[in-house]
């Protein structure tokens, strides 16, 4: 029966309002939401697809974004957390065997092997050896067909056959100091890259090092492991390695360079990596 709010004496059979002070009849007691509980903090991208997933299923999800962590957070009501965690699972581990299957399918079109990336000093290095290597050889052969030309020196296997050794000496010379000179000119060329590239390495230094930190880069890893225990609950990470870490750290930095410079090559991401985590972690 309702109860008046005021003298909290039960209405009469049949009545809507309060005998005595007649006032309309008072609510029932509203019973307290649910607190929110932390479901998982992940990438815009793969936020919006689980908030999009689960809200069709009628879950109450909210998502926030967390400047600290730069990522967002997903919650939803205490009672609606143990489904949410089953839609949630199936969802990522669709999205994983999805992701594979295109993988599986890119890898027969795409058989180009992942190149190293090699510094441009480097580079210099080898090439400017190598065009050394191939003056010095070359020069040393054109000294040794003028000698034997004008008799200055006399080598007796030669004189059988002179016109042929001199036509062949001739050759290799000059084949030798030819490659050379274009490998001096292909050295100065990557001297000009060494500054540029130098340039280039520091200004991503530079933007990294002021938009992450290491606290930010654990968090983000921290994150991905979440999301792997949520999508396979057998994989539960009962001891955090340091190798584990790692290469957690640099699947992080990995994803933060693709997303701000998408024209470099994998090899030359791989390589910023390395440089970038032992500034971020090893300095």
């Amino acid at each position: 029966m309702p109860v008046s709010a005021k003298c909290k004496v039960e209405y009469a059979q049949g009545r809507n309002n309060c005998e005595i002070f007649d006032i309309p009849p008072a609510d029932e007691p509203k019973a307290a939401a649910p607190a929110m509980v932390s479901l998982i903090a992940a990438e815009a991208p793969l936020a919006e697809r689980i908030v999009e997933f689960l809200s069709y299923a009628g879950m109450d999800v909210h998502m926030d974004f967390d400047q600290e962590a730069d990522l967002f957070s997903l919650t939803v009501p205490g009672n609606q957390y143990e489904k949410s965690i089953r839609l949630m699972r199936v969802l990522l581990a669709n999205e994983v065997l999805h992701s594979m299957e295109d993988e599986q399918r890119g890898r027969q079109f795409d058989t180009e092997p992942v190149r190293v990336h090699v510094k441009a000093s480097d580079k210099y290095t080898d090439t400017s050896s190598s065009a050394f290597s191939f003056l010095l050889v070359g020069t040393f052969l054109m000294m040794i067909l003028l000698l034997t030309t004008f008799d200055i020196i006399r080598i007796s296997f030669l004189s059988q056959a002179r016109t042929l050794a001199d036509i062949l000496l001739t050759a290799i010379s000059v084949s030798f100091l030819c490659i050379g000179l274009l490998s001096w000119r292909k050295a100065l060329l990557l001297e000009t890259k060494i500054q540029e590239e130098d340039q280039f390495n520091e200004s991503v230094y530079q933007w990294f090092l002021s938009t992450y930190t290491g606290a930010q880069i654990d968090q983000s890893a921290d994150a991905q492991m979440d999301q792997d225990v949520a999508m396979n609950p057998e994989k539960q990470y009962t001891i955090i390695s340091d190798e584990i870490r790692c290469l957690k750290r640099m699947d992080v930095i990995r994803e933060y360079l693709k997303r701000e410079y998408r024209q470099l090559d994998n090899g030359y991401v791989e390589y910023l990596c390395e440089e970038l985590y032992q500034k971020v972690f090893e300095s």
